[in-house]
């Protein structure tokens, strides 16, 4: 099987916008505004407020509504995948259907199957970063059961707090990094969906998906909304 040349430049471009993008936020969100970088900060403050707090009921409930969300995400990336697997077997069913879409590529199965491969292991890459995520929010309710009490830091100077706060805002920082990864994957797999009709179409969506992810990270009304004037 030789993939078409077109097919070749959409993967290549499908990577280069994922990977390209994914180093261009981490970048430019060190000197922009950028949703990542504000709401890091807003962790940390939470963490540091945290040691002020004798009753961290709350703080721990936050943590657990948090959790929830790559839990059910993980779960229904476990049945997509599933689902795609099982697609692999009625490749040629499911090619005479999108053939019938006008202007849909008309290409061998044994392209058919790649591109859903494809797709698998884009899914792939959002399970692991949702359990990862899913796992640093489990060891940030660690870290909130093991803070010391706030008698313990009266006696102490304002740098523990500090400690404490850097540490574990960091650590949630991390998950909720982990979480935002396996979101962008999910908005990959839909523009990589569209290269079952046609190979242009497919860097086209790509390009879309990453101009949404720019504006909404760095230009979006909730951004506006936690930074304020």
């Amino acid at each position: 099987m030789i993939l078409p040349l077109i097919d070749v430049v959409a993967v290549a471009w499908f990577l280069l916008m994922w990977i390209g993008y994914d180093r261009f936020a981490d970048y430019w969100s060190m000197s922009h505004r950028s949703l990542l970088r504000h709401v890091n900060e807003s962790r940390r403050d939470w963490m540091l407020r945290l040691t002020y707090r004798e009753n961290r009921i709350s703080d721990v409930a936050l943590m657990a509504n948090l959790s929830s969300s790559p839990t059910f995400f993980a779960s229904t990336t476990i049945i997509i995948i599933g689902g795609l697997f099982a697609l692999l077997g009625s490749t040629s069913k499911v090619a005479n259907v999108v053939e019938e879409i006008p202007f849909s590529a008309h290409v061998p199965v044994q392209v058919w199957n790649l591109k859903i491969i494809v797709l698998i292991c884009v899914f792939v890459f959002a399970f692991f970063r949702f359990t990862w995520a899913l796992r640093q929010f489990n060891f940030c309710s660690i870290l909130i059961g093991a803070a010391p009490n706030v008698s313990d830091y009266k006696d102490g100077t304002d740098a523990a707090r500090a400690d404490f706060a850097d540490r574990s805002g960091k650590l949630v920082a991390l998950a909720g990094e982990s979480f935002n990864d396996g979101l962008r994957g999910y908005y990959f797999a839909i523009a990589a969906m569209t290269w079952f009709l046609q190979p242009t179409v497919f860097m086209v969506a790509t390009t879309v998906v990453v101009a949404v992810l720019y504006f909404r990270e760095f230009h979006s009304s909730a951004l506006q909304a936690i930074v304020g004037r």
